[in-house]
């Protein structure tokens, strides 16, 4: 099958979903990833801040996909080939393997790392504002009011 044509092959609305979620997720990871290799010249606040956004969408995307997913489980070809006893929620004979467990992992690496991200973009400007404080023979001075403003400005863009 040439391009997005299998989805017309997934057996319910809720697979298709789950599928879409999981995919959305795939695509913003690829995405952060160029991203971060495009910015590398950027200032690190900005790249950090980026990531953590994105790889918080990404963690909810994975969220809703893994959520729905096992509501498709009452289809009739998986009926067919997990028992009778299979519905939502419950897989009859048949028991989740390694790729759900992974996806479960993938939120928790999604949700931790855009934490991080968001931590350390927040730190990287504090040690702006250490460095904008001290002048050239290391002693601490005052801020000027536009030294202030140009940093709250250059703050908000972002």
């Amino acid at each position: 099958m040439k391009g997005l044509q299998w989805f017309d092959t997934l057996v319910n609305e809720c697979l298709l979903a789950s599928a879409h979620f999981g995919g959305h997720a795939l695509e913003r990871q690829t995405a952060c990833l160029v991203i971060c290799v495009e910015m590398m010249k950027a200032e690190g606040r900005v790249v950090l801040k980026d990531s953590s956004d994105r790889g918080v969408v990404e963690g909810v995307c994975l969220v809703l996909g893994c959520m729905i997913f096992p509501d498709g489980w009452d289809a009739e070809v998986i009926r067919d080939m997990c028992g009778e006893q299979t519905g939502k929620y419950s897989l009859g004979d048949c028991s989740v393997r390694w790729a759900y467990m992974l996806a479960i992992m993938g939120i928790l690496n999604a949700l931790f790392l855009s934490f991080l991200a968001f931590v350390l973009g927040n730190r990287q400007t504090e040690f702006y504002l250490d460095h904008l404080q001290t002048d050239n023979k290391g002693e601490r001075r005052g801020w000027t009011r536009a030294e202030k403003e140009n940093f709250m400005d250059s703050n908000r863009a972002i």
